[in-house]
């Protein structure tokens, strides 16, 4: 089992694939996760949603759904759901996003729901942001912010609460959005998936996850209605 989201939370993945008796693999970044994770190289991972529903879209998508987890701070209201901040440095003077026209944005990756394409949807396909910079996480988005390379950052609900990170504020909160899924490889039989799915639905809670709910591909319908149109 490899994971693809921030690595904040791995003792909570670890915890996961320790109650599903599989190996947690953590030998490479996020990028090389994801590809051993589509290429069939490894059979289960964790993956952002909006990850999700574009190899949902292929003709023979590698990965099925096993289950999602819920957090468990009462904002989630017991939902397999999460938000997204946007934060600014504490002293900045901004109060609203529109104020941040022609500032500098840092964001994660282009392939992140979270940080990202919640992002584009909130201010528009026309130019917004006098930069756009690539970080490549959620957590170097945030020390670009401390150290003042950057004006804003969109940054998951649930890292924010891990990390605790200092000097920055809220300017405001957009989604929720679905929660990112635990994938399972179409390759392995399918009593063995049943098996792996009975098991996590069973997961007793760990951090600040207090357990796993089995959903349906519709769940991730909101990200989909939000992405471009192809032609036709």
């Amino acid at each position: 089992m490899v994971s693809c989201l921030a690595p904040c939370l791995e003792f909570v993945y670890r915890e996961v694939a320790r109650h599903l008796g599989v190996q947690f693999c953590c030998d490479a970044p996020w990028e090389e996760c994801e590809r051993r994770l589509l290429a069939g190289q490894v059979e289960l991972g964790f993956l952002c949603g909006l990850g999700y529903v574009h190899q949902s879209g292929w003709p023979e998508p590698p990965l099925e759904l096993l289950g999602v987890p819920v957090f468990a701070a009462p904002r989630y209201s017991g939902l397999p759901i999460y938000f997204s901040e946007v934060v600014v440095h504490s002293d900045s003077p901004w109060t609203d996003l529109e104020q941040l026209r022609g500032a500098r944005w840092a964001y994660n990756e282009t392939n992140s729901q979270s940080g990202y394409h919640v992002m584009r949807c909130r201010v528009g396909p026309e130019p917004f942001f006098s930069q756009t910079l690539q970080s490549g996480s959620h957590a170097a988005s945030l020390e670009m912010l401390q150290r003042g390379e950057a004006d804003v950052a969109c940054i998951d609900t649930t890292v924010l609460e891990e990390m605790r990170p200092p000097g920055l504020r809220c300017l405001e909160v957009l989604g929720p959005s679905p929660i990112q899924p635990l994938l399972v490889s179409r390759r392995l039989p399918a009593e063995v998936r049943r098996d792996l799915r009975e098991r996590l639905l069973q997961f007793p809670g760990c951090g600040p996850v207090s357990g796993f709910v089995a959903v349906e591909d519709s769940h991730y319908d909101p990200i989909r209605q939000t992405l471009p149109k192809g032609p036709g």
